[in-house]
């Protein structure tokens, strides 16, 4: 269930994503560690994710992320591979199904892992881990990443 890549894709997750545009050390550590192992690529639903999140923290009263910042992310997210397929919503679907407090980004993200046959890099493993046949991607350092939520 569990694997570092076969793949020379990595399916990498909002949560990670939106921590190292924000340069968590921990994650710009593990993301570099990937980019050495596959290309790192996202979905639809986890672009949609980050540009909603984008517009959060620009617009948050404490410590919001300056106009330059924005754009200097946004320009990076558009530049990565979106992997997407109408089967994946079926996939999606049905993790909900099974797993109904599964949210709709995860069922999302499981869909696309799936469809797509890539290892998933989650911070959140405990809806990923459930579900047959999904493979997730864990840095040597996973552990701290997880302590440092």
């Amino acid at each position: 269930m569990i694997s570092s890549s076969s793949s020379p894709f990595v399916l990498v997750d909002t949560g990670v994503m939106s921590r190292f545009f924000l340069n968590k050390p921990q994650i710009v550590k593990a993301y570099h560690e990937l980019t050495r192992l596959a290309a790192p690529v996202i979905s639809a639903s986890i672009y949609i994710e980050l540009m909603r999140w984008l517009i959060h923290i620009r617009g948050r009263t404490v410590d919001p992320i300056t106009k330059s910042e924005f754009d200097t992310i946004r320009k990076q997210l558009d530049k990565y591979v979106q992997l997407n397929h109408g089967d994946s919503i079926e996939l999606a679907v049905e993790v909900s199904r099974l797993y109904p407090d599964t949210g709709l980004g995860d069922c999302f993200t499981i869909g696309v892992g799936l469809f797509f046959d890539v290892p998933v890099f989650t911070l959140n493993r405990k809806h990923f881990e459930r579900i047959p046949g999904i493979r997730l991607y864990l840095p040597t350092n996973y552990e701290l990443l997880e302590t440092n939520l």
